[in-house]
């Protein structure tokens, strides 16, 4: 029975309605459960509210890089007494681009460490009043942070501005000159395309630019087939341009070139492409012509089945591009479908759900068509993966629950040990087998005087008063 307490311990960190109690038994263990659980898990409120003032720091340490803990908790950890945390906790939301609480950005600029203070000017979020406040920081790494912001520049006092262009830290005149760049217009002909020595802004023009005559001729000649692919791709192309590298002897840049927008139907099966197996990256105008009914329905009508895949990625598309979309006889068309759009239809998705292949079949069940009352009609489906949906009809009972809690299939008994509608008894019962132990204590049926019974099996001692 040991082998069962870790599974217990985990899931009731994870529960959602464990209560304060349960929570400061679990965190007054003298030994945590082993694992990443404290940098990845969900956690119930009383938990993570716990552990986030845990007296040990390095277990406030690791909690710094839990990114599914709720705002208002997290953002504690941006005033915890020890530094080293703070900073933790600072760098972690910079690097994963998390957008965080104003209180929290508030404290993080305000603290007395520099890095923090430049790791929250540079944070994602509403906080242009701040950060034109750390624009005037003593510390230059921070200065340097918040200076490329373009309305943080646009709202900074003039003479603010007049120091900082001569600003003499390296950092900061590198920051400055980064930004003059990056709005600096793009270059369009060849010779300031020569000129130009960012390989990023090259690399954009190449990609996505607005070409003239000379530059898109040039690329379109250029030694590098990896660089005519990219260009091919570009929707400012001009289409005899496009028409050229249909016959390009690189493989992938005739392929690439098949996607152009301007080209007509019989000009694309002119070419000779082969379309890999597997995904293939979306036609740029494609996504750029989302709010264009007319030209979705090209795509989506095309007999280029790359046209047809980029269409549907799409997150919102017209009601008949949607449906024609759902018959193609292409499985990624449908795959993409399914995955992306928000309109997808319940059929397509329990279809892919089935019988997809892909790491990604299990998200489709998130989608937005996918559970409806009448799913329940599975629960006798030979396919394991529709015997599992039929627990998410949100008109099953307890018996269909319970039913599906002995299936032959674990995933189907796990899922059924985790609903909230198992009858006490087969919920308390799958707690002692090891495959549903932890779906059945994170099940938020699970009364407090039994999770009190399981960590008292599981040796956690009870609470001093």
């Amino acid at each position: 029975m040991s082998r069962l307490y870790p599974l217990w311990l985990r899931a009731l960190v994870s529960n959602p309605v464990t209560p304060t109690e349960i929570a400061r038994r679990i965190v007054s263990m003298e030994t945590l459960p082993q694992g990443r659980w404290l940098e990845s898990d969900d956690m119930s409120r009383a938990i993570a509210t716990a552990l986030v003032a845990h007296p040990d720091p390095q277990i406030r340490m690791r909690m710094t890089e839990n990114q599914r803990l709720p705002q208002d908790i997290s953002g504690r950890l941006a005033e915890d007494v020890d530094a080293g945390v703070r900073k933790k906790y600072a760098r972690n939301a910079a690097l994963a681009d998390t957008v965080l609480s104003r209180e929290a950005v508030t404290r993080m600029a305000d603290d007395p460490d520099p890095t923090i203070r430049r790791y929250a000017g540079g944070l994602p979020g509403p906080f242009d009043d701040i950060r034109v406040r750390l624009a005037e920081d003593p510390d230059p790494a921070v200065r340097a942070a918040v200076v490329s912001h373009e309305t943080v520049w646009i709202m900074l006092r003039p003479a603010v501005r007049e120091r900082l262009l001569v600003d003499p830290d390296p950092a900061v005149e590198r920051a400055i000159r980064a930004f003059v760049r990056a709005r600096t217009r793009l270059p369009r002909s060849l010779v300031e395309f020569r000129a130009e020595a960012d390989p990023s802004r090259r690399e954009r023009v190449v990609t996505g630019g607005t070409l003239d005559r000379d530059l898109a001729e040039a690329l379109t000649l250029d030694p590098d087939a990896s660089i005519r692919a990219r260009v091919a791709g570009n929707e400012h192309l001009p289409a005899d341009l496009a028409r050229r590298l249909g016959l390009d002897p690189d493989a992938t840049v005739r392929l690439v070139a098949s996607m152009h927008a301007e080209l007509s139907e019989e000009e694309r099966a002119a070419i000779d492409y082969v379309v890999p197996e597997g995904r293939q990256p979306i036609a740029r105008w494609v996504r750029a012509a989302s709010d264009t009914p007319d030209a979705l329905r090209r795509a989506a009508t095309s007999a280029h089945v790359l046209l047809r895949r980029s269409a549907a990625s799409l997150r919102q598309l017209p009601p008949d591009v949607v449906e024609l979309l759902a018959r193609d006889d292409d499985t990624y068309v449908r795959l993409m479908l399914a995955h992306h759009c928000d309109d997808a239809p319940h059929q397509l998705l329990v279809d892919m759900y089935a019988h997809d292949s892909h790491l990604s079949w299990a998200m489709i069940k998130s989608r937005p068509n996918f559970v409806v009352p009448g799913l329940a009609h599975y629960a006798d489906h030979p396919n394991e993966r529709l015997r599992q949906i039929a627990l998410m009809d949100p008109d099953a009972g307890p018996e269909l629950v319970e039913r599906l809690s002995h299936d032959s299939d674990v995933r189907v008994r796990q899922e059924a040990a985790g609903d909230a509608r198992l009858p006490l008894g087969q919920l308390v019962e799958l707690l002692y087998d090891e495959e549903t132990a932890s779906f059945a204590a994170a099940n938020s049926a699970l009364p407090v005087e039994y999770m009190h019974q399981l960590l008292d099996q599981a040796g956690v001692p009870p609470l001093r008063l």
